[in-house]
C-alpha cells in the first residue's frame, strides 16, 4: 500500500513515464507491427490520459518559485499561445492532432519544467528506458526483414512515401533516450552494456540502410557519449588505438565496403535536400512570423516538394526553424536558454557522473536542432525536459551519489 505522499509522488512519477510510452508505442506498433486496431488505439489513449493524469497529480515548484523566472513563464505562454491559434480548416481533426506526439504537444512539454524532480526518480528513469529498449529490439525483430527489402527500393521511388521511408528511422527514436545514462555505461554490468550498445547499432544500421541521415546522426551521438564512458580507462584507450591502427593498415577498403552495404546512405550523403525548403520558408515569414511564429496549425508555401508533399506544409525538417514556424523566436529562446544553461550546470559544475551524462543527453539535443529536434510527447523528449529540469536544480549532488541504482543494472 501506499502509506506516504511520497510513496504517491513515486507512483504517480512512474505512470507518467508508463503513459508516455503507451502513447508512443502504440502509434508507432499499430503503423509497422500489428497494424491499425481498436485495443492498440484504446491503449494510446489510455496512455495519453496516464500521462496527463500523472502530471497533475505530481508536486509543482510554488508559484512564488515559478514568478521568480520569468523565462520559464514566458516559455510555457507562448506555449499555450502556439495551440491557442489554431486554423479551424486544418488537415487533421482535433482527434488526429491529439494523438500525434508531435502535433499539439511540443507546446505543452516546458510544463515539465514545474515539476519537483526528487533524487528518487532517476532510477525509475532507467528502468523504463530499459523496459523501452525491450520494445525497440521487438520492432527490430519483427521488422528488420522489411527494412533490408525496402532498402533496395528506397531509390527506385518516385515519390517521397512517409510509411516506408519512416520505418528505417522508428529504431533510432525509440533507443535514444539511452543516451541519458550513456557516459555512466561502464558502470553498467557488462550484459546490460551489450544490449544497449547492440540495440544501438541496429538502429543506426536500420537508419543507414534507408539513407536517413538526421537518425544515423542521432544514433551515431549517442555512440559517442558511450565511448566517452570507456576513455576514463587507460586500457581500453589503449584498445580503441590498436584497433584503429588496425583498420588502417589492413587491407579492407572500409569505405568502400560501407558504402556497397549502404548503397541508399551513400547516395544520399552528400545531397542537399534542405536548401530549397529553407528558402522558401524564409521567403514565406513575415518579421512578424519570426517573432511570434504562425501558430499551431501554421504553415510555408513550398514549390519544390508540393508534388511529393503538399504545397502549404506545416512542418520543416529543420528543427529550430519548425520551432520558429509555430511559436517563433518568443518559443525557440527560452528552449535553447534552458537547454544551455542545463548542459552548462551539468557538464562545469557537476562532479556526478549521472548528471554529466544527463548534461550530454541535454547536449545530444541542442546540436539536433539542425538536422530535427522538434519535441515531441515520448519518451525521449519527456525525459529530455525533467533532466533539463533535474540539472538546473541538484547540480550540486555528490560524486559518489549512484541513484539507488539496482544493483543487477551497476556493478558496484
Amino acid at each position: 500500500m501506499l502509506t506516504t505522499s511520497k510513496d504517491k509522488n513515486i507512483w504517480f512519477f512512474n505512470l507518467l513515464l508508463l503513459g508516455v510510452i503507451l502513447f508512443k508505442n502504440a502509434d508507432v506498433y499499430q503503423d509497422y507491427v500489428f497494424g491499425k486496431s481498436l485495443i492498440i488505439r484504446g491503449i494510446g489513449i489510455l496512455g495519453l490520459m496516464l500521462f496527463w493524469y500523472s502530471y497533475f497529480k505530481l508536486p509543482k515548484i510554488s508559484l512564488g518559485q515559478l514568478c521568480r523566472n520569468p523565462l520559464l513563464v514566458m516559455f510555457i505562454f507562448i506555449g499555450f499561445v502556439t495551440i491557442l491559434r489554431f486554423d479551424s480548416n486544418s488537415d487533421f481533426t482535433l482527434y488526429r492532432k491529439m494523438m500525434m506526439g508531435s502535433y499539439i504537444w511540443p507546446y505543452l512539454m516546458p510544463l515539465l519544467l514545474l515539476v519537483k524532480m526528487e533524487t528518487k526518480y532517476i532510477k525509475f528513469c532507467l528502468y523504463w528506458i530499459l523496459a523501452q529498449m525491450f520494445l525497440d529490439l521487438f520492432f527490430l525483430a519483427f521488422n528488420f526483414q522489411t527494412i533490408v527489402y525496402s532498402s533496395t527500393i528506397v531509390l527506385k521511388l518516385g515519390r517521397f512515401d512517409a510509411f516506408i521511408i519512416n520505418r528505417f528511422s522508428v529504431a533510432a527514436n525509440l533507443i535514444v533516450a539511452i543516451a541519458a545514462f550513456g557516459l555512466a555505461l561502464s558502470k553498467f554490468k557488462n550484459k546490460w552494456q551489450v544490449l544497449i550498445i547492440g540495440t544501438i547499432i541496429l538502429s543506426l544500421v536500420s537508419s543507414m540502410m534507408g539513407g536517413r541521415r538526421s537518425s544515423s546522426l542521432l544514433m551515431i551521438l549517442c555512440l559517442f557519449i558511450i565511448l566517452c564512458s570507456y576513455l576514463k580507462s587507460k586500457r581500453k584507450i589503449i584498445l580503441l588505438v590498436l584497433l584503429a591502427l588496425l583498420i588502417s593498415f589492413s587491407n579492407w577498403n572500409v569505405v568502400d565496403s560501407l558504402a556497397d552495404q549502404f548503397n541508399v546512405m551513400s547516395e544520399r550523403l552528400a545531397v542537399n535536400t534542405r536548401d530549397g525548403t529553407e528558402t522558401e520558408f524564409y521567403n514565406d515569414m513575415e518579421w512578424y512570423d519570426w517573432i511570434f511564429g504562425k501558430g499551431m496549425d501554421g504553415t510555408y508555401k513550398s514549390l519544390s516538394v508540393s508534388l511529393d508533399d503538399k504545397l502549404n506544409r506545416n512542418l520543416i525538417e529543420t528543427g529550430y526553424l519548425n520551432l520558429i514556424l509555430h511559436g517563433g523566436l518568443l518559443l525557440l529562446i527560452p528552449y535553447l536558454f534552458f537547454l544551455i544553461k542545463a548542459l552548462y550546470l551539468g557538464v562545469s559544475k557537476s562532479k556526478n557522473i549521472f548528471i554529466k551524462s544527463f548534461a550530454f543527453y541535454i547536449g545530444l539535443h541542442l546540436v539536433y536542432l539542425y538536422p530535427g529536434g522538434t519535441p515531441a510527447l515520448d519518451l525521449r523528449y519527456t525525459l529530455l525536459f525533467l533532466l533539463i529540469n533535474f540539472c538546473i536544480t541538484h547540480y550540486r549532488i555528490s560524486s559518489s551519489e549512484d541513484f539507488d541504482i539496482s544493483k543487477k543494472i551497476l556493478k558496484n
